[in-house]
């Protein structure tokens, strides 16, 4: 719980450290709805009838039994625990992918396009691209998707900003490192070995990469301005990952291919459901056929069909 309250705390880049001991203090100055299990109407309620707003007024005017008596032994106990840094629960561990990779960064001003490169780049090497290389050689995924949002003073309102975004489809290809983006590039053969070779050939790729990434990054940011700019936040979003095979080939389905896929898939369900609705008429229509023999045959006496009733006028 203080680790999850403390990474919310200084974002993007700035760190909070807490020891144990430190704790209490640190939540002593956090307003109570900050607390796991404490949302707006418990809030409101501690604000309203006992006048708490904050984690210290909430240990310091409410004991253990009066929180039961009020909340419930459930949430009683849980606010009780928690104003004091007490969290038993288990820490889980998600299986989940993230659906994007995101990377934040914030300064005073920046007017300089090559300043905004060197930005770019650094997130680019520092936060973004060893995810998704680690990525692809767990799972083989690789994003397709380039999204950037950038932030700049509101010159109409003191004190508040504007973002603007642009996204872009970009080829699976252009996040996977081959030998085509290191070609062209040779080494003196003197006093060079093998694996000399090969460490730069895959760093020669990898500055490729990088670069090809940040073209397009340049693109989507000249969509948004096209001359002069004065911005103060950047972030850059990669998402939409999908399967890919080593020479940057999309190995799954296309969304056209699954669009038929699925459409056929419910076009056999509706065949089948108009199976089901025809049989289901043909037996209730024989069993209406045994039903009035049945009658026939109580009122006449005679065991004979309706169909055989019918041949007889014909």
């Amino acid at each position: 719980m203080a680790a999850k309250l403390a990474g919310s705390l200084h974002k993007p880049n700035q760190q909070t450290t807490i020891l144990p001991n430190f704790v209490p203090a640190f939540l002593e100055s956090l307003p109570v709805a900050t607390l796991p299990g404490c949302g707006q109407v418990i809030s409101e309620r501690l604000k309203e009838h006992f006048g708490i707003a904050s984690v210290k007024e909430l240990r310091e005017k409410l004991s253990l039994k009066e929180l039961v008596a009020s909340f419930g032994e459930r949430t009683g106990n849980s606010l009780f625990q928690t104003a004091r840094g007490i969290d038993t629960r288990p820490v889980k561990k998600t299986s989940k992918r993230v659906k994007t990779m995101t990377a934040v960064d914030t300064f005073f001003s920046c007017t300089c396009r090559k300043k905004l490169r060197s930005h770019m780049r650094r997130l680019l090497t520092l936060q973004i691209l060893p995810r998704i290389d680690t990525r692809f050689e767990i799972y083989g995924e690789v994003p397709t998707l380039i999204r950037l949002t950038v932030r700049r003073k509101n010159p109409r309102v003191l004190g508040t900003s504007i973002k603007h975004s642009r996204q872009i489809t970009v080829s699976s290809s252009m996040f996977v490192l081959s030998d085509k983006m290191s070609s062209g590039v040779s080494l003196s053969p003197v006093n060079t070995s093998e694996d000399d070779i090969k460490s730069s050939s895959e760093k020669t790729s990898s500055n490729v990469r990088n670069e090809l990434i940040l073209d397009e990054l340049f693109r989507l940011f000249g969509k948004i301005f096209y001359d002069t700019f004065n911005i103060t936040g950047l972030c850059m979003e990669f998402g939409k990952f999908r399967t890919t095979k080593k020479n940057g080939q999309i190995s799954s389905s296309p969304p056209l291919l699954k669009y038929f896929k699925r459409k056929f898939a419910m076009s056999q369900s509706n065949v089948s459901t108009e199976n089901k609705s025809l049989n289901r008429k043909r037996k209730s229509e024989q069993a209406e056929k045994v039903r009035v023999d049945q009658i026939c045959a109580e009122q006449t006496g005679v065991d004979v069909s309706v169909e055989e009733i019918e041949k007889m006028f014909m």
